[in-house]
């Protein structure tokens, strides 16, 4: 009995049936999306995206730049014929030769007067911010003074009839007058070199001295952002492109432009790298031993990398074109840099410090923040849809199978409670409702019938001295009924003469109950004298039965009577003596 009351508790109920395996689909679909991500290395590739858009933003500003570098700014090379024609001539006019010009102040000033409104027409028109001449020496001296002058345009983008946005920084006073062109408060009339400092001008007049047979736009120099005041303190700084004049193979001055730094953010709009402004440009010169140089730049990551007064130092990452700037932190957070070459010289360019790069900065949070975020909600949301999915499927289930579980409490409650079921709407529901209706009514009419033949069958044993019994062929049970002291549930092996014990069977009528027993054992008769075990003699019983199948043709019992024919037995025996004895003489007939 325990053992079934377990079986019956570890039976599923349909509600759980449904939904246990619909939340396990649901669980496995979640786990193959989320696993998806982590096999495909979503992660991965949202922050390789991260950093690809990055790179683009800068490589669009790194071409910008390296075309106003190398075509726009350079222009000023396309001056060298027409100052060397003006040289040439004004040579010719006063008949002396370079070396004169070049040891004579009065003839490099009135040179100089010629060449000034060229070179202040170029300014005008070529956005630079200024634009120097300086005339070189007999002999390259590490210092010295040097003739040539020096104009500044604070407003490269507007040419005002006044010149009022010009300044004079270096030449000689007749200069200012003639053009109106105010002196800066810094003005002097002279250059004051120093090899060591001033490499500008020295490094275009070494190169130009030195490979007098390369093309001049080979030799162009771009300095490193410098004062022109040396090492007065100015916050005015600045980086230059020059390259050396030359006459008949001999350097005789350097021609170059001015580009303010200042004028260079323009080309570093940090705010297309975040919102938060958390982000920089830089522009650096690569060192031969790997690190970098900061030259100038924009923005919050330029200043912090700027304020360590140190070359910094680039580290690989695991994305492309993607590195890590080494020990330097914002807020706890790496500082992470795109590279792109400025390609301003060639490769055997004369000049070291040829490697400029542009670089975009930005923070770990701003650069894969995105990125990371949308993962997170993609996962959010796949854990979000598997609650919806397991609430939805439990909401269903349950309404699907409620209409299941009344009708099994109807039918639980018998007859009444299936009168007060209600139609569920549910085909299949209402047509098994309407067969369990008809079958239990169709029960109900049976154990009608049987509880009537029952009582006749009550009334029947009363009336009678016969005993009943019913067989159980496959579990060996033997059911007696109406016995005077062995009514009742017994277990008795099959034995040759069917269930009885052949110990209760007159000896003598053995071998007669088996043959008669098994010449129909489907429906056995037998007559034989037995002895019960509370009797003292043997009387004579009719035994018969009749052998039942169960559905599947199986033997299944054996029901029938035991009937007392002792009375029977003597008045035959009475009779065959009366019909082999004569009456009145005692002899046989």
């Amino acid at each position: 009995m325990k053992k079934d009351e377990s079986q019956e508790k570890k039976k599923l109920t349909i509600f759980k049936f449904f939904l246990i395996p619909l939340i396990i689909i649901m669980l496995v679909q979640s786990l193959i999306t989320i696993g998806t991500l982590v096999v495909r290395r979503t992660t991965k590739t949202l922050e390789a995206y991260s950093s690809g858009m990055m790179n683009r933003l800068v490589e669009n500003r790194q071409v910008i730049l390296q075309n106003d570098m190398n075509q726009r700014w350079p222009a000023v090379s396309e001056q060298e014929d027409f100052l060397s024609s003006r040289l040439q001539q004004f040579l010719d006019d006063e008949a002396i030769e370079l070396k004169d010009l070049l040891q004579s102040e009065e003839y490099k000033d009135r040179f100089l007067e010629l060449l000034f409104p060229e070179c202040l027409n170029f300014l005008q028109n070529h956005s630079t911010t200024g634009i120097f001449l300086v005339l070189a020496g007999t002999d390259r001296v590490p210092a010295g003074e040097y003739a040539g002058f020096f104009l500044r345009d604070s407003e490269p983008n507007s040419t005002p009839m006044n010149n009022s946005d010009l300044l004079l920084e270096r030449g000689s006073k007749q200069l200012s007058r003639t053009w109106n062109v105010p002196l800066d408060t810094n003005w002097t009339t002279r250059f004051h070199m120093e090899e060591a400092r001033d490499l500008y001008f020295y490094e275009p007049w070494r190169t130009g001295e030195e490979y007098a047979d390369a093309d001049t736009k080979d030799l162009g120099y771009w300095s490193l952002p410098f004062s022109l005041d040396g090492d007065t303190p100015d916050s005015y700084q600045m980086i230059t492109y020059s390259l050396p004049l030359r006459y008949e193979g001999r350097v005789y001055g350097v021609l170059g432009v001015e580009i303010a730094c200042r004028n260079l953010h323009d080309y570093f709009p940090v705010s297309e790298l975040n919102n938060s402004r958390q982000s920089g440009y830089l522009l650096a010169v690569k060192k031969p031993d790997g690190s970098y140089a900061s030259l100038t730049g924009k923005g919050m990551l330029y200043d912090l990398i700027r304020s360590a007064d140190r070359n910094f130092i680039l580290l690989e990452t695991g994305y492309d074109n993607l590195s890590l700037v080494e020990d330097v932190r914002l807020n706890g957070q790496g500082v992470f840099a795109v590279v792109c070459p400025l390609e301003l010289y060639g490769r055997n360019a004369p000049y070291e410090d040829t490697q400029w790069v542009l670089l975009g900065l930005n923070t770990e949070k701003e650069l894969f923040g995105m990125s990371r975020q949308l993962y997170f909600w993609m996962v959010i949301a796949v854990l979000i849809g598997l609650l919806f999915g397991v609430f939805g499927i439990y909401i269903l289930v349950r309404h699907l199978t409620r209409p299941v579980q009344q009708l099994m409490q109807c039918i639980a409650a018998g007859s009444s409670g299936l009168e007060h079921f209600k139609s569920s709407g549910i085909l299949e529901i209402d047509a098994l409702y309407d067969v369990v209706r008809d079958l239990t009514a169709s029960q109900k009419k049976s154990e009608n019938i049987l509880l009537e033949e029952k009582e006749r069958y009550k009334v029947a044993l009363e009336s009678s001295t016969d005993i009943f019994y019913s067989y159980d062929l496959q579990n060996q049970v033997l059911d007696l009924v109406n016995h005077k002291t062995m009514s009742g549930q017994w277990q008795c092996p099959e034995t040759s003469t069917c269930f009885i014990n052949p110990d209760y069977i007159y000896e003598p009528d053995q071998k007669g109950v088996l043959e008669s027993l098994h010449r129909d054992p489907d429906n056995p008769y037998a007559e034989f004298r037995i002895r019960w075990p509370e009797e003292s003699e043997y009387n004579w019983v009719a035994l018969s039965g009749k052998v039942i199948y169960d559905t599947d043709g199986r033997r299944w019992k054996m029901v029938g009577s035991i009937r007392n024919i002792q009375e029977q037995k003597e008045r035959e025996a009475l009779q065959l003596k009366k019909d082999t004895i004569d009456a009145i003489t005692g002899l046989y007939v």
